[in-house]
């Protein structure tokens, strides 16, 4: 269905992050932008996250990263969160409670086809969003904490 892992070709990093293969050691505050998403994409990690920030993924950015929508792990809030950016201003879309996932290793795989997107966690849950103009947009990982993205991969078909 999806062909060979494409290249994680950086774009920009806003903050601190190293990158260690195919992953990176973000500082608080850091994103690291990549590049244009496909019609459809297969993007998988592991997330280690911190206790009490927010981390993630960014869907369908603009080059200077004010628009699209990120999907935000929120342990301490038992949560992961959906929110449409525009202009710089975030806007909560949607939730869907972290019940069952110990700990704060996720193991995530999100599938965006035109403008649905699916992300998978640790096997355990699926949460649904509406992604739209992902076509030739940017994604991105973040963090408001010290976190570690691993085993990155994005798969286009």
């Amino acid at each position: 269905m999806f062909g060979p892992s494409a290249s994680l070709s950086v774009d920009k990093i806003t903050g601190n992050a190293s990158q260690n293969g195919n992953g990176f050691n973000l500082s608080a505050n850091s994103q690291v932008m990549f590049g244009k998403l496909q019609k459809a994409n297969q993007i998988s990690f592991t997330l280690n996250a911190a206790a009490n920030g927010t981390s993630g993924l960014i869907l369908a950015q603009d080059d200077d990263g004010k628009n699209g929508v990120k999907i935000s792990f929120e342990p301490s809030s038992n949560r992961i969160a959906a929110y449409v950016m525009n202009g710089g201003s975030e806007d909560l879309a949607n939730t869907y409670p972290l019940s069952g996932i110990l700990g704060t290793t996720y193991n995530v795989t999100a599938f965006v086809s035109n403008d649905v997107c699916v992300v998978y966690v640790n096997n355990q849950l699926s949460f649904s969003n509406r992604v739209y103009d992902v076509i030739n947009k940017k994604w991105s990982i973040f963090s408001s904490s010290a976190v570690t993205f691993s085993n990155i991969n994005i798969k286009n078909p």
